[in-house]
């Protein structure tokens, strides 16, 4: 049995290179081009804001000034590498959450204009309700929130989260499967000499008769 260590396929036209001598940033120059952010409207933009303001960790989490807009922004990023219909899924979730006072008989107010403490309670009460897809509602965006969260650099210092090192070994291995893949694209087959010496002794023959 032969064990391939890379995955058959047509091999890639272009290879974008790796800049050896740049620090490691959040969004390289070396050929990246990011997605636009889903586009949302007012409302929903005003929902999602309030809702990501509900679910953040409170004090002593870092909490700068524009947390908020970045959680949106980079969950408007993620939106658009998702399937069409899981993202309209995710903000359909926002908007049923941010009514989920009304038809629970809990408050008057939609929960993105709760207070937090308030908001973040009521969640809680979700999560262990009885209701099966409140729960996995508030699961789901919780989850897409905190992920954007913790994503950010302020949170990465306060939990003393270095990823540079993980994202250089994972460089490197790319780097040494490419290399490895471009050798075997250049070694010469061994099934082409062995049908070389056939072709060329009937062509001998040919020419000999």
């Amino acid at each position: 049995m032969t064990h391939h260590h890379l995955a058959t396929g047509p091999t890639p036209s272009t290879r974008l290179p790796i800049a050896k001598d740049r620090a490691l940033g959040r969004y390289p120059k070396d050929g990246l081009e990011l997605a636009r952010p889903y586009s949302l409207g007012r409302g929903t933009t005003r929902v999602l804001r309030g809702l990501i303001s509900v679910l953040l960790p409170p004090p002593p989490a870092p909490r700068p000034e524009d947390i908020v807009l970045r959680v949106e922004r980079t969950m408007r990023l993620w939106t658009r590498y998702m399937h069409p219909l899981s993202a309209l899924g995710l903000w359909l979730t926002v908007r049923i959450l941010d009514l989920s006072p009304w038809f629970l008989f809990q408050s008057t107010r939609r929960l993105s204009r709760m207070p937090q403490e308030r908001g973040s309670a009521l969640l809680d009460q979700m999560v262990h309700g009885r209701f099966a897809a409140l729960r996995m509602l508030v699961v789901a965006i919780r989850g897409v929130v905190l992920s954007a969260y913790f994503d950010q650099d302020e949170v990465h210092r306060a939990i003393d989260y270095h990823p540079v090192a993980f994202l250089t070994e994972r460089i490197a291995t790319r780097e040494r499967l490419l290399a490895r893949q471009s050798a075997t694209d250049h070694e010469p087959s061994p099934l082409g000499s062995l049908t070389a010496k056939p072709v060329l002794a009937a062509a001998h023959r040919g020419a000999a008769s």
